[in-house]
């Protein structure tokens, strides 16, 4: 069986974030941590929501990250779901 949980923590950020997320996925890696990060996991023609919330239920760990305008977010609607979502 494959392991339920392969990512340690999941960076949930907006793109324009990106740039700050980066260097902190990167020291995380470097420190042995299994970061699941949008430019390591997504590729082309990927089903993207799908593999958001397939990451966020495999992560040990969300960590939200935005700026410092939080109404300038919105939320992912798969974020939603899976933080909201009543226990099976």
């Amino acid at each position: 069986m494959p392991d339920e949980f392969p990512c340690d923590v999941f960076l949930s950020h907006s793109a324009k974030d990106k740039a700050v997320v980066r260097p902190l996925a990167e020291r995380l890696r470097a420190d042995g941590v299994k970061v699941w990060f949008d430019e390591w996991v997504l590729a082309p023609g990927d089903n993207i929501p799908a593999k958001i919330e397939e990451g966020m239920e495999r992560s040990h760990v969300l960590l939200p990250l935005n700026d410092r305008k939080p109404t300038t977010i919105s939320p992912c609607q798969s974020m939603r779901a899976l933080l909201f979502s009543a226990p099976e």
